[in-house]
C-alpha cells in the first residue's frame, strides 16, 4: 500500500470548510431572526388596523361599542342587551364577537378598554353615541404608571379616547 498516492482531504482542509460553513450559517440565522421579528411587527400593525375597522363597523351597525371579554371566551360580556357585565370596561378584546385574531404574533391577547357610556346600548337609559360625535374623556397612560402608580410619574399618552 502506497501512502503517497492516497486521495482525500486533510484535517486542516476539513476544519477550514467547517469554519466557513459556520460563519455563513451564523450570518443567515441573525438575518433570519431580524426578518421574523420585522414580519411579526408588520402583522401586528395590520391586525391593529383590522381591529380598528372592526370596532368602527360594529359601532356603525349597533350604535355602541362592544363590551370587553372578561371571561376569556372571546365573546363580549354584556348583561342581556344592556350594559357590560358587572360594569366591566376592561378586559380582553372580544375577538370572536368581531371576527378578529385572538392575539398578536407573540400569542399575547389584545387588551381592550371601553368607557361605559360608549358600550351602553341605550336600553338601560344610557347614552348611545353616533360616529363622529363622541364626548368621552378616557385617558391612556404610560404603562409604567398603570403597572405601578405609586412609583411612577403620570404622563398621559392620549386623551379623549373612547376605546
Amino acid at each position: 500500500m502506497n501512502i503517497i498516492n492516497a486521495r482525500g482531504f486533510t484535517l486542516i482542509e476539513l476544519a477550514i470548510v467547517l469554519v466557513i460553513i459556520a460563519v455563513l450559517v451564523g450570518g443567515f440565522i441573525g438575518t433570519l431572526a431580524t426578518r421574523i421579528e420585522n414580519t411579526r411587527v408588520s402583522e401586528v400593525k395590520d391586525e391593529l388596523e383590522d381591529i380598528k375597522q372592526a370596532l368602527i363597523g360594529y359601532t356603525y351597525v349597533n350604535g355602541f361599542l362592544p363590551c370587553p371579554d372578561s371571561d376569556n371566551d372571546g365573546l363580549e360580556n354584556r348583561v342581556g342587551t344592556g350594559l357590560c357585565t358587572n360594569g366591566a370596561g376592561v378586559g380582553n378584546f372580544p375577538w370572536v364577537t368581531l371576527g378578529i385574531a385572538h392575539g398578536d404574533a407573540w400569542n399575547t391577547r389584545y387588551r381592550y378598554w371601553v368607557h361605559s357610556v360608549y358600550a351602553d346600548d341605550g336600553t338601560g337609559g344610557g347614552n348611545v353615541f353616533t360616529l363622529g360625535s363622541p364626548n368621552g374623556a378616557g385617558i391612556i397612560q404610560e404603562p409604567d404608571y398603570v403597572a405601578d402608580p405609586t412609583g411612577a410619574t403620570l404622563d398621559d399618552m392620549a386623551t379623549n379616547v373612547v376605546a
